[in-house]
């Protein structure tokens, strides 16, 4: 399984050299020396993937917001949205 929240993209990638090459690559030849020279040929990928996208783009969202509350104009009418007292 990728690693999703603290892997990277390149950590994801090499993952799925590793159980899907059929090539002359580092991966396919280190599967081969763990006792596998067949690739897995794994399909299920697509959660995961969606899964790790999906987390990036929280934390992307999630930084944006953080840059916009750093202007004091919009700090402001967020606090006084949110209940508290000029």
């Amino acid at each position: 399984m990728i690693n999703i929240d603290t892997g990277s993209l390149d950590e994801a990638i090499h993952w799925l050299e590793y159980c899907n090459s059929t090539g002359n690559t580092h991966h396919a030849k280190l599967r081969g020396e763990n006792g596998h020279p067949e690739p897995y040929r794994v399909k299920y990928w697509v959660p995961y993937i969606l899964k790790m996208l999906e987390g990036w783009i929280r934390r992307r969202l999630r930084m944006c917001l953080l840059k916009q509350w750093k202007k004091v104009r919009t700090k402001y009418r967020n606090l006084i949205k949110l209940g508290l007292p000029d």
